[in-house]
């Protein structure tokens, strides 16, 4: 969508998604995006978002986040391979870093970590805005994310 001839795809989507629509970017979209690209994609939205570090860790339900009315559906922990994204409000992390991953980071140097998160999903007009850095593309738990995202569970 940033590329020569695609550019014209990307206002048509800001559209949809303030006039209600959901966007949801996963599957290839993480690995195949560089981090440069990934804030130019994001910052289109009006978000900070920008790719960064890879990971497997178990993630846990932020069952705070505006984005789901029914968090209740959702699996309480993820175990994910991701590529993350940082500059995201704490509001608008779906999965959090669980407190055994957070010990394990800090204990292995890699607290710079903790500021990423591999599902996320923010307001953007009237409409979402979410990501899944999940590099397997789906696995368990995640189908079930993907839909409740894109609001498809009633969650």
């Amino acid at each position: 969508m940033l590329r020569n001839g695609n550019d014209v795809v990307l206002p048509e989507i800001k559209e949809y998604v303030n006039e209600g629509g959901r966007l949801l970017v996963a599957g290839f979209f993480p690995t195949n995006i560089n981090r440069p690209d990934s804030q130019k994609f994001f910052n289109a939205f009006g978000l900070d978002w920008c790719r960064r570090g890879y990971g497997k860790q178990t993630y846990k339900l932020n069952t705070k986040t505006e984005a789901l009315k029914k968090p209740k559906v959702l699996p309480e922990q993820l175990t994910l391979r991701s590529l993350n994204l940082a500059g995201v409000a704490p509001e608008d992390v779906v999965y959090a870093t669980s407190n055994e991953a957070k010990e394990s980071l800090e204990t292995n140097g890699q607290a710079g970590m903790l500021e990423e998160w591999p599902v996320v999903q923010a307001r953007v007009g009237r409409g979402w805005v979410g990501y899944v850095g999940d590099v397997r593309v789906s696995g368990e738990g995640v189908d079930i994310v993907l839909l409740g995202l894109l609001g498809l569970l009633d969650v």
